[in-house]
């Protein structure tokens, strides 16, 4: 639901604060945004290259 609807409407759906549901799900925009900041390096500096599945493991 975070991924979907935000912070705000999945503590809503889950009966939780917003700041519950940021503590225990924080994870998952931390990832979201560094993949976001990488793209938008790609795009502008040809130094930075897309990770390989490799880079994943």
């Amino acid at each position: 639901m975070v991924r979907e609807f935000g912070y705000a409407a999945a503590a809503r759906y889950l009966d939780n604060s917003e700041e519950q549901v940021r503590q225990a799900y924080q994870h998952i925009e931390a990832a979201e945004r560094a993949d976001m900041a990488t793209e938008a390096l790609s795009n502008t500096d040809g130094r930075v290259r897309e990770p390989t599945e490799r880079d994943r493991t």
